[in-house]
């Protein structure tokens, strides 16, 4: 069948968002490619689903059924929307838990990469093509304790970091990646550290083949091999992590036992990597949008709407004050 023809025979549906990033465009992204393998979209001002997130409120003018993104550490709030989509383990029917790094990864088309074994002999190949100890790039001075490890890790050997943030390698790198690609072991500090908060820093590292050393999600090792990264939170002291990383760097054999483990735990592919179950999911919320009230049209979605526009008024008059 034809291009035409497939999309005639798709169910139209009107979409918006609101509050998204910076940069963000309404037709080149994920969810619009995503939901397009069901619906013919129609961007609209008058949506059926708004799809927003956290960076504004603008999502309060809108009385549709809506659906809650972030990549952020941001809370699910059920009443400001209908459905989410979250970095959060939730039991409420109407949340999918989805961590940022897995949409980074689909669309890279990295998935293949990260689900690699490599064989002793490969993982001995990696080794030798590595140029440098170790490195870091952030652009964000906050942190306490990656800027303060990276402290104490750069003292015992040189840290390269090519970020803006502390940078020691004559300005900031253009390629990140292929920065990465030649060190053995690469930063993978949370900003924040939260259950369940993991963003594409760890996977970055993996797809650099090289070790991660992780600081922030209490939970990283149901989802990724604890054998395969190094975590922060496993060691007691900041003393007995450098030793550990030293002894890595020293013995090649070590070295390459670990990068010769697969990346997920189990050598299992998360469930949440597979867009499928995604779209399966933003399908059910459609479906059940159109048999029932939005909470923005019920007395708890109203009260929401009231509280958000007294904290912005009340943080206008804070900011006219100063």
């Amino acid at each position: 069948m034809s291009a035409v023809g497939n999309k005639q025979h798709k169910e139209s549906l009107k979409i918006d968002y609101a509050d998204m990033w910076r940069d963000f465009d309404k037709e080149n992204n994920f969810f619009y490619y995503l939901l397009s393998e069901r619906y013919n979209l129609i961007i609209s001002s008058d949506p059926e689903l708004l799809i927003f997130s956290c960076f504004g409120t603008a999502h309060l003018k809108y009385n549709c059924a809506k659906l809650f993104y972030t990549g952020e550490n941001r809370k699910t709030n059920f009443n400001a929307c209908d459905y989410s989509i979250s970095f959060e383990n939730l039991t409420h029917k109407w949340q999918y838990q989805l961590p940022h790094y897995v949409i980074r990864v689909l669309e890279s088309n990295q998935l293949h990469a990260l689900e690699k074994v490599f064989s002793k002999v490969e993982a001995a190949q990696v080794l030798e093509a590595k140029e440098h100890f170790c490195c870091t790039v952030v652009s964000n001075p906050e942190g306490t304790v990656r800027n303060d490890f990276y402290d104490d890790l750069n003292r015992i050997k040189k840290v390269n970091s090519g970020g803006k943030f502390q940078n020691n390698v004559n300005g900031p790198v253009a390629d990140k990646k292929e920065f990465c690609d030649k060190h053995k072991f690469v930063f993978a500090f949370e900003n924040e550290k939260e259950e369940g908060y993991c963003t594409e820093k760890i996977t970055d590292a993996f797809l650099s083949n090289a070790i991660p050393i992780y600081y922030g999600d209490p939970k990283v090792k149901e989802v990724f091999n604890e054998h395969r990264f190094i975590n922060y939170d496993d060691y007691s002291d900041t003393e007995s992590l450098i030793h550990h990383i030293m002894e890595l760097d020293s013995d090649d054999e070590m070295y390459v036992d670990m990068m010769a483990q697969p990346i997920f735990k189990d050598g299992e592919t998360p469930d949440f990597f597979y867009k499928e179950n995604l779209l399966d999911f933003i399908i059910a919320c459609i479906k059940h949008s159109k048999k029932n009230t939005p909470v923005s049209k019920t007395f708890r979605g109203h009260r929401y709407w009231l509280e958000r526009k007294m904290k912005n008024l009340l943080n206008k008059l804070r900011t006219h004050l100063k």
